[in-house]
């Protein structure tokens, strides 16, 4: 099996704008998900379990992808530029 080299940057990249758009106090559920995920990919990995390691970091992206998205959504409506 491969290593999942790829998807871990795409998962830490993900984590990184999540982080940026405040959604750990914005989406708080679900960038805890997110973050659980990225923890359970990088130990599969350094566990050499690297299909596991695979499915976690797409995991993680998709939920700190949503995340980010309900941040940012969060942010946009408490805003005054829709008016």
């Amino acid at each position: 099996t491969e290593r999942p080299t790829r998807e871990l940057i795409f998962a830490s990249a993900a984590m990184k704008a999540a982080e940026q758009s405040l959604a750990e106090k914005r989406a708080p559920d679900l960038f805890r998900k997110a973050e659980n995920a990225f923890w359970r990919a990088k130990r599969f990995y350094l566990g050499k379990d690297y299909e596991n390691a695979k499915a976690a970091a797409l995991e993680t992206r998709d939920l700190a992808e949503k995340a980010e998205l309900s941040a940012e959504l969060q942010s946009s409506s408490s805003s005054d530029w829709f008016r």
